[in-house]
């Protein structure tokens, strides 16, 4: 046995098709997309690490496009600096307190 069948025999593949079958991987199945979480990320006025995560609750991409007038094909991966009007609608969406003049604030996420 040369070291190539070697390899795709303990990698569970061989170069027959008679009677073997796909046990390594599912032709034609696709894996799920990551799951995104998105947050609102604080940072103090002078710093650039975030110092807070608060995650985002009851409020979708959808609603997150329009309020930062993004088209509907932008996944909005990237991130957002927050405004005052902006704060004024996500407050309702995060269990802390938004306190612009202290702090600054992005909608940022990730994904799991």
């Amino acid at each position: 046995m040369n070291t190539n069948s070697v390899q795709q025999k303990k990698a569970g593949q061989t170069n027959s098709t008679a009677g073997s079958s796909v046990t390594d991987i599912d032709i034609g199945r696709r894996p799920a997309p990551p799951q995104v979480r998105r947050f609102l990320s604080v940072y103090t006025k002078e710093g650039e690490y975030p110092i807070a995560e608060h995650p985002l609750l009851g409020i979708d991409v959808a609603a997150l496009q329009d309020l930062f007038e993004q088209p509907r094909d932008n996944p909005m991966y990237d991130v957002y600096p927050v405004s005052e009007a902006q704060a004024e609608r996500l407050r309702a969406h995060v269990d802390q307190p938004i306190d612009l003049q202290a702090y600054d604030y992005f909608v940022e996420c990730y994904a799991e």
